[in-house]
């Protein structure tokens, strides 16, 4: 989990990636009013595909969103909810990790404004009071947490003593681990003084009207 240290549910930002699909269908058309008719024929036979794939697959419910061209062209939940209800549009997903490629692009985000340095040592922000004398505490940073190389376990309740530990020098393997972006969102919100939802809210989600 990225976004608090419950687990984290949030509206259902599932992208399928459909360009193609709807390229050859533009690349087809001969006017504008043909291409949009082809579009449309294109996505009534994609919510015809998605319920058979919901079918096949046993996936109760799925949240579907399509970007062309910058804009929100369909937004739509297909399913049910646990009550055997049409799911609701506004329907709430437990999305896991996903949320680590959320969290990843707020940081560069940072880092490509200058706000952040990858390689500077993440304890000048944040040290968990477990490896607090673990002298690795004090060399790692973003970019080994970002590539999976922080040195933890994947939650520190795997380790024998069930506190947070090192099993390696930071940076010299690959381990996946949760608690290493749980470590590195402590350390952001540390330094910007603002929890991790509203950082990405108000950089990422909310949309600009420039």
């Amino acid at each position: 989990m990225i976004f608090s240290k419950k687990n984290l549910s949030f509206i259902s930002i599932a992208f399928f990636t459909l360009g193609y699909t709807f390229c050859k269908a533009q690349q087809n058309s001969q006017s504008s009013r043909k291409s949009v008719h082809a579009a449309t024929i294109g996505y009534q036979n994609l919510d015809y595909k998605i319920k058979q794939w919901q079918n096949d697959l046993n996936v109760p419910n799925v949240g579907v969103v399509i970007i062309d061209k910058g804009k929100v062209v369909k937004a739509q939940v297909f399913g049910y909810d646990r009550n055997g209800r049409p799911a609701p549009q506004d329907m709430l997903f437990e999305v896991a990790s996903v949320t680590k490629v959320v969290f990843t692009t707020l940081v560069l985000k940072f880092v490509n404004e200058g706000k952040w340095d990858l390689d500077e040592p993440l304890f000048h922000y944040y040290t968990d009071p477990d490896v607090a004398s673990n002298p690795y505490s004090k060399e790692l940073t973003t970019r080994q947490v970002l590539s999976q190389q922080s040195g933890f376990d994947n939650w520190r309740w795997m380790n024998a003593s069930g506190k947070l530990t090192f099993n390696f020098k930071p940076g010299t393997k690959f381990n996946y681990s949760g608690e290493g972006f749980e470590y590195l969102k402590a350390a952001i919100e540390n330094k910007f003084h603002e929890s991790l939802a509203k950082l990405s809210d108000s950089l990422l989600f909310r949309l600009r009207h420039d």
